[in-house]
């Protein structure tokens, strides 16, 4: 399957990320900016994107 690459400023501005801590509780964090920009672009590469 072949995605187009997403260049929707507002959605690439904002990630939501679940993750766990060091007493393996679940948690979520709202990551904004530049980071949420670079964490999207990482999620592309391990769907088989290539920027």
């Amino acid at each position: 399957m072949v995605r187009e690459i997403m260049k929707d400023e507002t959605v690439l501005a904002q990630k939501k990320a679940q993750y766990q801590n060091e007493k393996f509780q679940v948690r979520f964090k709202t990551i904004n900016g530049w980071t949420a920009q670079i964490i999207r672009h990482e999620v592309d590469h391990c769907e088989g994107i290539v920027i």
